[in-house]
């Protein structure tokens, strides 16, 4: 069972898929320290170990039928998360790290760090998984948002300054990597606006419709083979 990502947007979509489709309610989120880059494959086989994660879909599946709870194990780059289903803890298995709620609690993934790889953006990226009413979705942080808008505010200026427009539809454009989930949907709509407003503020000659709208899923596959392929529909 693959459980190591070679991108965010393919950790996002199956954790997305694990809490909607199979049960999970809870997490643990912890990053590893750069220093012991060389032992993260050991930190996994420890805590694999100690959660029982390699489990079988069969063995999970007879434990549901049990009332016993089962746990999965997922890491993209330093950032490694343990799932967890409702039920009684298997003999052996000690609950001592921190586990959340998805009900009540949203998982934060930073990835500032792979965009400014990019050199996309220069300040904190976070996405947020929820579960709102009993469904699953995604959006950026508030803090992001905030971020984002401070950032495209200067875009708008140095377009006016440079007679560049196509600097703010630039920076608008790069919104469209992110996924098309519902939440994230509607914050970016809201952000189209933001930046036709600032069309209008600082008259710079900008089509409303030069800020493109992308809401198209692309599936975004992990280093290894996963035991159950798929990510949840966007609605």
């Amino acid at each position: 069972m693959g459980y190591e990502y070679s991108n965010w947007q393919g950790l996002i979509e199956q954790l997305v898929r694990l809490f909607s489709r199979h049960g999970y309610q809870s997490f643990s989120i912890t990053n590893y320290p750069w220093t012991k880059f060389s032992k993260w494959r050991e930190i996994d086989e420890k805590l694999i170990r100690k959660y029982c994660c390699d489990r079988s879909a069969m063995q999970r599946y007879r434990s549901k039928k049990k009332g016993v709870c089962s746990f999965r194990f997922l890491r993209w780059k330093s950032i490694a998360i343990i799932l967890k289903t409702d039920g009684e803890l298997p003999k052996g298995i000690v609950l001592d790290d921190k586990f959340h709620s998805i009900k009540s609690t949203p998982l934060r993934v930073q990835i500032s760090e792979v965009v400014q790889e990019q050199k996309e953006w220069s300040h904190d990226i976070t996405l947020e998984i929820v579960k709102i009413g009993g469904k699953v979705s995604v959006r950026l942080s508030e803090a992001t948002i905030n971020g984002l808008m401070e950032k495209f505010k200067e875009c708008a200026k140095t377009a006016k300054l440079e007679n560049k427009p196509r600097i703010l539809i630039s920076a608008y454009d790069r919104l469209n990597g992110f996924p098309s989930f519902s939440l994230l949907l509607k914050q970016k709509r809201k952000l189209k606006k933001y930046c036709i407003r600032l069309t209008k503020l600082y008259g710079l000659p900008i089509n409303e419709n030069s800020f493109r709208f992308m809401a198209v899923r692309v599936h975004h596959p992990q280093t290894k083979q996963p035991e159950e392929s798929g990510s949840e529909e966007v609605s």
